[in-house]
């Protein structure tokens, strides 16, 4: 499969990234698949992690970032965590984590931190996840987050805390891949971030850059939700005993 990409379409822009999805969404075949299908919703289990390893081995890129595809990167983003990553020593273990957050459906997408706080302050904005799992974005610390105004730090670090699955920027080469058991939803993303505790990752806090999910998250699933989750939980349990043996004499625990 190859493509060839319009004169518009340059990397790191953020017009860009709103064409390309304009793109996407107007595609006559996904247009179909949204008529007929939910999310999770296809009949096959969705290998969420093998897809996600496909990318990873697939780029030549130095860093990697960890995004919801539907999600919008504040501008500036990928060239200042790229010169946060170039300039840490090698042998450091650092996950870059993106704030995200949603907005109300309909809202201009925010692409810089100003703008953001402002949304947050009408209540047109909120964290990603508030309404659904709010504790799986709250050691992200977002009052702290919110009282740094632009320019006031570059990062701030925080523990990682059972259940946060945070979005970030890392280096490609030191990032564990993601484990391709889990399928559907559940965990799939929380385990590889777990893995990153226990190969000890720290953890920095990006305070003037973030992501943005259009539309406010509910708590409307498909019908195999529960049972997925189920399944998975059980198989995350059996991942972080994997992970003792992975990572012989650490002490850290993904509890």
């Amino acid at each position: 499969l190859t493509w060839t990409p319009p004169a518009w379409f340059s990397a790191g822009s953020g017009e860009a990234c709103h064409k390309l999805r304009e793109e996407i969404d107007s595609a006559p075949y996904l247009q179909t698949y949204q008529q007929h299908a939910q999310n999770y919703d296809v009949g096959v289990p969705y290998p969420n992690n093998l897809l996600r390893n496909v990318a990873i081995r697939a780029t030549s890129a130095p860093y990697i970032t960890v995004l919801d595809a539907d999600m919008v990167p504040a501008a500036g983003l990928a060239k200042e965590a790229a010169s946060m990553l170039a300039v840490t020593p090698g042998d450091q273990l650092v996950a870059l984590v993106t704030p995200a957050f949603e907005v109300k459906a309909g809202t201009a997408i925010p692409t810089k931190k100003t703008d953001l706080l402002k949304l947050l302050d009408s209540g047109d904005a909120e964290p990603f996840y508030y309404r659904v799992c709010a504790k799986c974005q709250n050691t992200t610390d977002f009052p702290r987050w919110r009282g740094l105004l632009p320019g006031m730090a570059d990062v701030y670090q925080v523990a990682w805390k059972d259940p946060w699955e945070p979005l970030y920027v890392t280096r490609r080469e030191q990032m564990p891949l993601y484990d391709e058991r889990f399928k559907q939803y559940g965990f799939n993303r929380i385990s590889q971030v777990c893995e990153l505790h226990i190969a000890g990752f720290q953890f920095l806090v990006m305070t003037d850059r973030f992501v943005v999910h259009p539309g406010f998250k509910t708590g409307a699933f498909h019908p195999s939700k529960e049972a997925e989750q189920l399944s998975n939980r059980l198989l995350f349990r059996k991942f972080k005993q994997e992970l003792k043996q992975k990572y012989p004499g650490v002490h850290r625990r993904c509890y």
